[in-house]
């Protein structure tokens, strides 16, 4: 709660969207504490986003788009299935408007 660690929120309903909106999906960079912990006290426990380490995804149409490092010879944009992104610990989502 608010006089706690971190600030609770509920998940986002998307269930209300239609299937044109695009979300972005903001994710803690990797699952180490010590990110998490660099972006809790960047952000004054989640109230203020003055800074931090993140990754972001855009969805559009159900799937969710991101950019990476990558070994091979392909171009680091791949897609997950929405706030599933198996590299990072999801965050928040926000909601950008509706594509065509």
């Amino acid at each position: 709660g608010a006089h706690g660690s971190g600030v609770v929120q509920q998940p986002l309903d998307v269930s209300k969207l239609s299937r044109a909106s695009v979300l972005v999906h903001v994710y803690d960079v990797g699952d180490e504490e010590l990110i998490k912990k660099v972006n809790r006290v960047t952000t004054v426990n989640n109230r203020v986003l003055i800074g931090g380490v993140y990754h972001a995804g855009v969805e559009v149409f159900g799937k969710e788009w991101g950019y990476g490092f990558t070994e091979d010879e392909g171009t680091g944009v791949c897609f997950v299935a929405p706030r599933c992104n198996p590299q990072h610990t999801y965050k928040a989502t926000a909601v950008l408007g509706e594509t065509a």
